[in-house]
């Protein structure tokens, strides 16, 4: 499906782009990189097989399971024969991008399999999240949340992003009927939530490596992961919250 190349394809540039940052300026080792997209590869298209009607639910999360063991038991594989000076930091490097990139990725296609609404709609959570905060971040913006990775961040800001993300989800209730009010409230609140911490997670590692912006892809908006930060933690956060709701019904 086309929601599936277009996953493929940002996790390709994504896990590139996290590589070039975490060599420090090092050419990247082009076999090592190659297993990384290979992994990426796979990871991304696994949704297809149940779009082939190859498997139920439970096997592709176990598929995933079973290929995130086998990619980081080759990555250390591979590691040992890698005579490079920096293979160790390049193997962890590679196996967070596999996880942190790839589980985001999986999650917001197996999400997709469901309902492609709910995937539209827990970016909607985030782009008005981000909207309301720097509204309320910009008129009232007093208190630091984090000052030593996010300067501008207030708690402020946070609070009227969460406020404007919940309102929203009243609204998203009276025409998406299939969560009730409450389930639509709580799924704007685990996405502020979780989404906020992932633009923290990802402010931490650039801060970590002295950068500004993770990438250069979008001109004036940095890169794929400063764009994508939030999402890829809200919505593997959000996968768990819909799942739970799930068995209580």
């Amino acid at each position: 499906s086309f929601f599936c190349v277009l996953c493929m394809t940002f996790g390709v540039l994504s896990i590139a782009e996290l590589k070039k940052l975490m060599a420090h300026g090092s050419p990247i080792n082009s076999f090592t990189f190659g297993i990384d997209v290979f992994g990426i590869l796979c990871i991304t298209s696994l949704p297809l097989w149940k779009l082939m009607h190859l498997s139920d639910t439970t096997l592709l999360l176990l598929s995933a399971i079973v290929f995130f063991v086998f990619y980081i038991l080759t990555r250390m594989l591979a590691a040992l024969y890698d005579k490079r000076p920096g293979a160790s930091s390049d193997t962890a490097a590679s196996i967070l991008g596999i996880t942190y990139i790839g589980a985001g990725i999986l999650a917001a296609q197996a999400l997709s399999l469901y309902s492609t609404h709910l995937v539209i709609l827990i970016f909607a959570f985030i782009w008005l999240n981000d909207t309301g905060a720097f509204i309320a971040g910009s008129l009232l913006g007093k208190h630091k949340m984090f000052p030593r990775l996010s300067p501008k961040k207030s708690w402020e800001g946070s609070i009227g992003g969460g406020v404007f993300s919940i309102a929203s989800s009243f609204v998203f209730a009276h025409y998406f009927s299939f969560l009730s009010v409450w389930e639509w409230a709580g799924l704007a609140l685990v996405v502020v939530i979780f989404g906020t911490w992932g633009d923290l997670t990802e402010s931490l590692m650039k801060r970590q490596l002295g950068i500004k912006d993770s990438g250069h892809i979008l001109p004036g908006h940095g890169g794929m992961l400063d764009r994508f930060d939030s999402a890829l933690l809200a919505i593997p956060a959000a996968v768990v919250y819909l799942y739970v709701l799930m068995l209580m019904k």
